[in-house]
């Protein structure tokens, strides 16, 4: 089961800061030091993936999955935050498959273009089997 959580995005200097839509808390708030990796599929259905290091206890929470309709406006304002933080750029992956990191659990994503036309195109479908995660654009 898949479940879509709206929730708010916010980049700082230093950190990207996910909140309550609502009550505007901080839910989870991860270093710009701490990724080192953005992944991309090559289609237009504005899905990014921020790839978390693991602390130095060994616990991860996971990688962050973030669909938005301005995602190459935030991969590019996370790349040149992460540059800053870090004084080096971190690695953009752009492909149709890729891992993502979920705690203990690895799920590989999986792009497949579904032959719509861009003026037609609704939201991608999203399926997931045990630990894949097969997203139709």
């Amino acid at each position: 089961m898949i479940f879509i959580v709206p929730i708010l995005l916010v980049i700082s200097t230093s950190s990207l800061l996910l909140l309550d839509q609502r009550t505007l808390q901080i839910k989870y708030r991860v270093p710009a030091a701490e990724i080192y990796r953005m992944s991309l599929s090559p289609y237009l259905d504005d899905i990014a993936v921020f790839h978390v290091k693991a602390s130095e206890f060994g616990r991860k929470k996971g990688d962050i999955v973030v669909q938005a309709a301005h995602i190459i406006e935030i991969v590019t304002k996370m790349f040149l935050v992460i540059q800053n933080a870090t004084g080096k750029p971190p690695e953009i992956h752009i492909s149709t498959d890729f891992e993502a990191n979920f705690g203990q659990q690895t799920v590989i994503f999986n792009f497949k273009y579904g032959g719509m036309s861009d003026l037609a195109q609704g939201p991608p479908k999203v399926t997931r089997k045990a630990n894949r995660m097969e997203i139709i654009v």
